[in-house]
């Protein structure tokens, strides 16, 4: 393993990587290493790496929840949920981490990918994860934490 010992390093290495190897490299990292790094330096990392890798890698990579039960919340911009949250999934099982506040945006992939679609509920403190810096709603969730799930047709 590297055995980075600041966020520098860290970011120095996983930039020099293919974007869809970074999140991947940053898990096995914190798997073998997590005590090297901080966890506001891993959290960081995280909101890095996830937007630029995050679609290109399996929701249901090994180690993955672990980590953001670890680091949580993720943020890429200051936003802060409360309450509890309606969650969308385009996709053919609602197993996953990736999640959407966005039904007309998970609707469309659904449609567009030929893919189920997934609605479910979940209090806004357990949400691992929330993305909107590049204009996604998405949030990043532990799939034994949802609530109420049930497929949906996308509208």
């Amino acid at each position: 393993m590297r055995g980075w010992r600041t966020y520098e390093e860290a970011t120095t290495e996983l930039s020099a990587l293919p974007s869809e190897e970074r999140l991947q490299t940053l898990l096995a990292e914190w798997t073998s290493e997590a005590e090297l790094l901080s966890t506001d330096d891993v959290r960081r990392l995280f909101a890095e790496v996830w937007p630029v890798s995050g679609g290109s890698v399996p929701d249901h990579l090994p180690g993955l929840v672990r980590m953001l039960h670890w680091i949580a919340p993720v943020r890429d911009v200051e936003t802060y949920l409360a309450g509890t949250l309606t969650v969308f999934r385009a996709a053919d099982d609602h197993r996953g981490i990736r999640w959407s506040l966005d039904e007309p945006a998970a609707s469309a992939e659904a449609l567009q990918n030929t893919t189920g679609m997934f609605r479910a509920t979940i209090a806004a403190s357990d949400v691992l994860g929330h993305f909107t810096g590049d204009g996604r709603n998405e949030v990043l969730v532990d799939p034994e934490d949802l609530g109420s799930v049930e497929r949906v047709s996308p509208s």
